[in-house]
C-alpha cells in the first residue's frame, strides 16, 4: 500500500507556509471550509481524530480557531514528520484498526480517505467505536453519480486507479453509514469542482493528444471562465465531491 503513495504525493506535500502562492490558497482553501463544517455542526467537541492527515494543515487550522485537542492519523511516517513539526500531535497506524479507547473522541474526520480502503465498513465501524456517545463522523468523498464522472467517463480524476479502491454515490455512502451506526445529518458544498476538472481536462489532452499536461495560461483562464459555473454545481447533488456529516445513533 505504501508505494503507492510515494513522498510526491500531493497530501504529503510540504507545509502551507513552503508551498507556492496558488497552491497555498487553494490548500487554504479546503482547510477553512472543512473546519468550518465541524464548528457548524460540533461547536463544544474537545477531542479530535483526523484520520488521513497527511501533513496536517487542516488539524493545525481547526485546534488554532477553536480550543480543541486533535490527534492526527496516517501511514507515511515523513508525512508525520511534517505535521510534528508544525506542532500537530500525530500518530502512524490503519483507520481499520485504530489504537484508541472507546468513547476517546467527540469528532473524527476523513476527508478523502475512504476512497482509499480496502474495507472500509471495518474503517467506519473502527470510528464507531471511538466515537462518543453523541459523537460526530465528517468525511468527503468522490461521488460516482457527479456531472464530471458522465462527463470525462474514464478520465474522470475522481477514479484515480489504483488508489482509489471503490467510489461511492449518495445512496451507497448513506447505505454503509446507516449500517454501521451512523445518520447522516448534514450536506455540506466543498470547493472541488475545479479540481476535478483540471485533473480531469488533463487525463483527456493527454490521451488524445499525447499532452503530458495542462499549459499554466490555459489553466488559469479555463478556472476564471468557469469560476461560476464550478460554484454552482458544488451546491448541487451532482457535484465532484460527497462531503456529509454523520452522528452516532446506535
Amino acid at each position: 500500500m505504501l508505494s503507492l503513495y510515494p513522498e510526491d504525493y500531493e497530501p504529503y506535500w510540504e507545509p502551507l507556509d513552503e508551498s507556492g502562492r496558488v497552491v497555498r490558497w487553494a490548500r487554504q482553501r479546503y482547510h477553512r471550509v472543512r473546519s468550518h463544517a465541524v464548528r457548524v455542526v460540533r461547536p463544544e467537541a474537545e477531542m479530535v481524530l483526523d484520520i488521513g492527515c497527511g501533513t496536517g494543515g487542516f488539524l493545525r487550522l481547526l485546534c488554532q480557531d477553536r480550543s480543541c485537542r486533535g490527534i492526527g492519523l496516517d501511514i507515511n511516517e515523513k508525512a508525520l514528520e511534517v505535521a510534528k513539526s508544525q506542532g500537530v500531535n500525530t500518530t502512524i497506524g490503519l483507520a481499520s484498526d485504530l489504537q484508541f479507547g472507546t468513547a476517546a473522541f467527540d469528532v473524527v474526520t476523513m476527508w478523502e480517505v475512504l476512497e482509499h480502503l480496502p474495507t472500509p465498513d471495518q474503517a467506519l465501524r473502527e470510528v464507531h467505536r471511538v466515537l462518543g456517545k453523541d459523537g460526530h463522523l465528517f468525511l468527503s468523498t468522490p461521488n460516482a453519480e457527479s456531472l464530471q464522472a458522465g462527463l470525462w467517463r474514464e478520465h474522470w480524476a475522481g477514479w484515480e486507479v489504483p488508489r482509489h479502491l471503490q467510489i461511492f454515490t449518495r445512496g451507497s455512502l448513506n447505505q454503509m453509514l446507516e449500517n454501521e451506526g451512523f445518520t447522516v445529518i448534514r450536506e455540506f458544498a466543498f470547493p472541488t469542482e475545479r479540481y476535478f476538472a483540471m485533473r480531469s481536462i488533463n487525463s483527456w489532452l493527454e490521451s488524445r493528444f499525447g499532452w503530458s499536461s495542462i499549459r499554466p495560461h490555459f489553466f488559469a483562464a479555463t478556472a476564471w471562465l468557469l469560476w461560476p459555473i464550478f460554484r454552482l454545481i458544488e451546491h448541487t447533488p451532482i457535484s465532484s465531491t460527497i462531503a456529509v456529516a454523520a452522528k452516532k445513533s446506535a
